[in-house]
């Protein structure tokens, strides 16, 4: 008989300090045949990497809940605030310029499935939802309904077919992250498509490009809030939301986007922003064209929480935004240091 002691911690690598020692060292009698010993060896490796894993997964969701938790809170005061309504309703409006609007929260941002664990932690800034998406439902996206909208599936992405623009997104943070996960092949196999668009792109190579490039990731808007029916053409979609009022204004068809992209509650709209930041805790905050609508003040005080990128809106054609060797022209600022 041979008293053989298996330290499983050597064979993964993993940081075990707050973790009870008992789980990963277990003393074996075994005998001294060659292959009795290897099966055992093997046997307790398949079960020490069922056991670290399952571990590591409870930790990450529970990273994960924390995170969200903290943010769903800052929602919650930011709507008691503005007197916004269950169903996202806006009913404070401090700007008089825009005192009649109809608004509505466009819904909570999106938190990849593995971003509290990223190796990097990225937020994309963009400028306004767009559309009011949840329309219909009558009311705004929670974070599961964002995650779905954009990588899905709640538990992450599940596919490559995105809009214009997060596929720009999907394009930068590509190029930003490959280093990390070893997505470098990936990124100079995208980058050498230079003459068509970011979305054109992935969609011819989504059988060999990454899926879960947005799992890592985090997306929110400068200006939260979306026209009532913002994007609705009543006339060509036939919401089951269609109503009398609908049909007599005809009020939601031709919306632009610069109807949303104003303050109407500027000193809270910042301040939701910057908390926003603080919670989510990214080492590099990527404005996409957002960024001319902020101050120098507000936009250094970002700089000094992280690093900081003020770019184009991955729809801007024409600067080249839309197309992937864009990444290699941004100019990303360094945290300022105290």
């Amino acid at each position: 008989m041979l008293h053989y002691r298996l330290n499983w911690t050597s064979r993964f690598g993993l940081e075990t300090k707050n973790l009870k020692e008992d789980y990963y060292q277990k003393d074996f009698k075994i005998f001294t045949n060659e292959n009795s010993l290897n099966r055992c060896y093997n046997n307790c490796y398949k079960q020490a990497k069922k056991l670290l894993l399952t571990i590591l997964l409870k930790k990450d969701k529970k990273m994960e809940m924390k995170l969200i938790s903290r943010l769903r809170e800052r929602y919650e005061i930011l709507m008691r605030d503005l007197d916004i309504n269950d169903n996202g309703i806006l009913g404070k409006i401090s700007n008089p310029r825009y005192k009649d609007h109809k608004l509505r929260l466009s819904g909570f941002p999106y938190v990849g499935s593995k971003y509290s664990f990223a190796k990097k932690k990225i937020l994309f800034v963009g400028l306004d939802i767009g559309i009011d998406e949840c329309r219909e439902d009558n009311t705004f996206h929670d974070f599961d309904s964002r995650r779905i909208c954009i990588a899905g599936s709640v538990e992450g992405c599940t596919t490559l077919g995105y809009n214009d623009h997060i596929s720009g997104t999907y394009t930068m943070a590509l190029f930003l992250l490959q280093k990390y996960y070893s997505w470098e092949d990936e990124w100079n196999e995208l980058l050498s498509f230079q003459d068509i668009t970011s979305k054109t792109a992935i969609y011819r190579l989504q059988n060999s490009l990454p899926i879960e490039v947005l799992d890592y990731i985090s997306f929110t808007n400068i200006h939260k809030f979306v026209s009532v029916c913002r994007g609705c053409n009543i006339d060509k979609d036939k919401p089951k939301c269609l109503n009398q009022e609908c049909l007599e204004e005809k009020k939601n068809v031709n919306r632009s986007g610069g109807d949303n992209r104003k303050w109407y509650n500027k000193q809270e709209e910042i301040k939701m922003l910057l908390d926003e930041i603080n919670i989510l805790e990214p080492e590099l905050v990527f404005f996409q064209g957002s960024a001319v609508k902020l101050d120098n003040n507000v936009i250094n005080e970002i700089n000094s929480f992280c690093d900081i990128c003020l770019a184009y809106h991955p729809s801007a054609w024409n600067v080249g935004a839309n197309k992937a060797h864009y990444a290699n022209k941004i100019n990303i600022r360094q945290k300022i240091k105290n």
